[in-house]
């Protein structure tokens, strides 16, 4: 279908493509979110389109659906997760990544992206993050969770989330590959904002959680 749209547009003189893809995107990745986005990319860079893909990392807003989530979790005491939670991450600003898109469209800059945050930390201490700036708690007891319990408990849940928790999800966490920040810094002007940034500036007058 949106191969369909930007064939037709391009009729009525489409001159720039914007595509927000993901991190990981990839038409032969194992996941169907990631391939087909990867697809799509695909096919739009061979499409003879002038064409920008953004692919944001994990996406920080407080009114994130998300984001909600993973800060509802850090405020518990005790955390089973997966590995521990030493799969190191990349979390970015929805503030930086919007920057970004708009230069892009601004530039009509064509070729690929990764939008990713300007530091990498751990999915333990992105929670701990969390949980020192929404909720002022002190740092939460994390414990090592079997994989095959945490796909198991992903499945039970993939429906109670909204589908924000799959097996799926579990397997892009899990499988996240870190990649340069230089260019999308490059994009911005400025090194993109940490998590401890973005963070403080979210709830520093008591923002919703």
């Amino acid at each position: 279908a949106p191969q369909a749209i930007y064939q037709q547009a391009a009729k009525l003189g489409l001159r720039y493509v914007l595509q927000v893809s993901a991190a990981g995107a990839d038409r032969d990745a194992n996941q169907v979110f990631l391939r087909s986005k990867g697809q799509l990319d695909a096919w739009l860079l061979n499409s003879g389109l002038k064409v920008g893909i953004v692919r944001p990392s994990l996406v920080f807003s407080p009114q994130g659906r998300s984001s909600k989530l993973f800060v509802r979790l850090a405020k518990l005491p005790h955390l089973c997760l997966p590995q521990a939670g030493q799969t190191p991450l990349q979390p970015v600003a929805l503030d930086d990544v919007v920057t970004g898109c708009v230069h892009m469209l601004h530039t009509a800059q064509h070729g690929i992206v990764d939008a990713v945050g300007g530091e990498v930390v751990s999915l333990a201490e992105y929670v701990q993050l969390l949980r020192h700036y929404a909720w002022q708690q002190a740092p939460a007891q994390i414990h090592a969770l079997p994989l095959g319990m945490a796909k198991a408990a992903a499945a039970l849940l993939q429906g109670l989330s909204g589908g924000l928790v799959s097996v799926d999800s579990v397997d892009m966490l899990l499988e996240s590959r870190l990649v340069s920040v230089a260019e999308f810094a490059r994009l911005l002007g400025q090194r993109p904002q940490t998590p401890a940034q973005f963070l403080q500036a979210a709830y520093a007058q008591g923002g919703q959680r």
